[in-house]
């Protein structure tokens, strides 16, 4: 979703259901009690979208994409926008958003 900051004069993204995802994983790195339970790092495929794309060798895959399961943008979202009174302008944002994983 799009907002309009009348302060900035220009639009934002305002995602209100990114709330809802967990923050169990807010380091970058995964000791090795957290990256069992990790779902992007190696052996937990499943427990991530379908992947978008990877990058493999024969020791498996380096990096893969999926996408965001809380994302901020979605190619679905309508475009139309919405007014509720002067100050309260907002539309749908459309695009995609995406996490990268690296092992």
């Amino acid at each position: 979703m799009l907002r309009y900051d009348v302060t900035m004069n220009d639009w934002v993204i305002y995602a209100p259901s990114r709330t809802m995802r967990p923050d169990d994983f807010a380091s970058s790195n995964c000791d090795k009690a957290s990256a069992k339970r990790c779902p992007f790092c190696p052996g937990h495929e499943d427990m991530t979208p379908p992947e978008i794309a990877a990058f493999r060798d024969s020791g498996g895959w380096s990096v893969r994409v999926v996408p965001n399961k809380f994302p901020a943008l979605r190619i679905e979202e309508p475009e139309e926008r919405h007014e509720d009174g002067r100050l309260f302008r907002f539309m749908g944002g459309c695009g995609a958003h995406e996490v990268m994983a690296g092992a």
